[in-house]
């Protein structure tokens, strides 16, 4: 097999294959937990009100972003209808392929059309992000905004971009309508550490400082206005002090969770990455590397992982907008394979990492019987084939290519044979559906229900749920319902509320498959 990546047909290939991976399971599964059925019924309340300025979840103010992403997929709902998921999960797409673009272009510019096309094939292939660029979340747009932020600052840096700069303040701004103060504390972490390695603090005077500091205070004070305008200092408040400043401190009563220790992203990194995880241990050595655009990837990606280990909410999503930094990290230890003998560790790391590529490929077709299917026989001997053609070539030359892509064939090749199969276990659509076929207008309510049952609810079943925080409340008003219908998560509910609801009313609707949460709607006896 042709090696040269230099190749036409090669890079068409790859082109093909990179859209393939962006476009699978876009259209052929239902909006899946956690977060993707809160943001996709945000959305579609903005397309059904034609309020784009402020999101709405089962019709109250939802304050922990600015309006930018929900805006976009309400806009492609407005445009393509909600009967298909599909159309909310058309912005994640256009964001991801968008940030896979920006990560090939600056890379090529910044190294060589080999290193470029090898990091651009890591990043589309690195679990985490292609997971997240295949669901309807405010983290797709983020991580564009802060790639296009970064990569335009270095290559005007390098003298390579001479409206660079300009680019690069203008994407913070975006950043931040986007997902708040991290959009931007994120970038200028990075850019700061930068700047100190390169002991070049000189060039702030070259970087625009004040028309770039304008233009996001700017967006600051437009956000700003357009809460109090619309919800007075408890909107700017909410925002502000506690969705910004209380989940980043804990403070503030912050309760929405995720709080973990300092270390988490040492371990979250590890499996996220996956299958590149001893790739990334790989390159740390590299790390030392004095040439300027692996100091400035080393800076972005030391810079988020800084910022994001000292708050107090840490999840696996946030580190999401380094990805690009480190898939360039990667790619620029390992694109010189086999053009010079590499160290004996690097060889194993290679060999090791073929060998898990392997296994997994080998693993996808078996998913499916977890789920009570047969092994696809037909397509196995298929792939078997494939992987054949791909192991060859790897023993042949010992380089990475042939390790990524055949990784990103075998995800391209299974995904739209386990997804379907998983979504049909995992799905809760059907139940929602005959919710609110059984419901048909009535009033519905619930205690201590999380975002995604106040989402799923109005988005498959089209009705609202009054969702009660304060249990006593809750008990009067169940006590006191003439007609109407419950929600009730299985553990959520208390005894004696319970006892009311086995003497009152009757379970009518009912999660049955067992990888999802339990679920029944009740209704109250006439």
């Amino acid at each position: 097999m042709h090696t040269d990546t230099g190749s036409g047909s090669l890079k068409i290939f790859c082109l093909v294959l990179i859209i393939g991976l962006s476009l699978v399971g876009i259209f052929d599964h239902s909006l899946w937990t956690p977060d993707e059925p809160r943001v996709a019924e945000i959305a579609r309340e903005m397309s059904l009100s034609g309020d784009y300025l402020i999101p709405h979840l089962s019709k109250e103010p939802f304050l922990e972003h600015p309006p930018l992403y929900y805006a976009l997929v309400g806009l492609s709902y407005r445009l393509f209808g909600t009967r298909n998921e599909g159309a909310g999960r058309m912005p994640s797409v256009l964001f991801g392929l968008s940030t896979l673009l920006i990560t090939y272009v600056s890379t090529k510019m910044l190294y060589s059309g080999k290193t470029a096309l090898i990091a651009t094939l890591v990043l589309a292939g690195t679990a985490e992000f292609l997971v997240i660029h295949h669901k309807i979340i405010v983290d797709t747009a983020l991580c564009f905004f802060i790639s296009a932020a970064m990569m335009s600052f270095i290559l005007a840096y390098m003298k390579k971009s001479p409206k660079g700069y300009l680019a690069f303040w203008s994407a913070l701004a975006l950043s931040f309508l986007t997902k708040g103060l991290v959009g931007v504390a994120i970038p200028l972490s990075g850019v700061t550490l930068f700047l100190l390695w390169q002991r070049d603090l000189s060039e702030i005077r070259r970087m625009r400082v004040i028309p770039g500091v304008a233009l996001l205070a700017c967006a600051a004070v437009l956000w700003g206005v357009t809460l109090y305008q619309r919800g007075g200092s408890d909107f700017l408040h909410t925002f502000y002090v506690y969705n910004q400043f209380g989940r980043f401190f804990s403070i503030s009563g912050y309760t929405g969770g995720h709080e973990r220790p300092w270390y988490y992203y040492f371990l979250s990194i590890f499996t996220d990455s996956a299958p590149w995880s001893l790739l990334v241990l790989a390159s740390i050595p590299g790390f030392r590397n004095r040439h300027t655009p692996c100091r400035f990837m080393v800076s972005w990606l030391l810079g988020g992982f800084i910022l994001l280990s000292l708050s107090s909410t840490k999840r696996g999503i946030y580190f999401l907008p380094m990805y690009p930094a480190l898939s360039v990290i990667i790619a620029q230890a390992f694109a010189d394979l086999p053009e010079r003998v590499g160290r004996w560790w690097e060889q194993w790391v290679l060999l090791i990492t073929a060998g898990a590529v392997v296994l997994a490929g080998l693993a996808m077709p078996f998913i499916p019987v977890r789920f009570g299917r047969a092994v696809p026989v037909g397509p196995l001997v298929v792939y078997l084939f494939v992987l054949a053609v791909f192991c060859w070539w790897f023993l042949r030359n010992r380089a990475v290519l042939p390790v990524v892509l055949l990784w990103c064939i075998t995800v391209l090749f299974w995904s739209p044979i386990i997804i379907p199969v998983v979504d049909r276990e995992k799905s809760y659509r059907e139940f929602y559906e005959q919710a609110g076929a059984m419901v048909k207008g009535g009033q519905v309510i619930g205690c201590g229900l999380n975002e995604t049952v106040e989402a799923y609810s109005p988005f498959y079943g089209g009705f609202y749920v009054m969702n009660f925080k304060d249990p006593e409340h809750y008990s009067r008003a169940l006590r006191s319902m003439k007609t109407g219908y419950i929600l009730v998560m299985d553990g959520h509910e208390r005894k004696e509320d319970m006892d009311v609801l086995t003497q009152r009313a009757e379970p009518v609707v009912r999660t049955e498959r067992k990888f999802i949460r339990g679920i029944t709607l009740w209704k109250i006896r006439m």
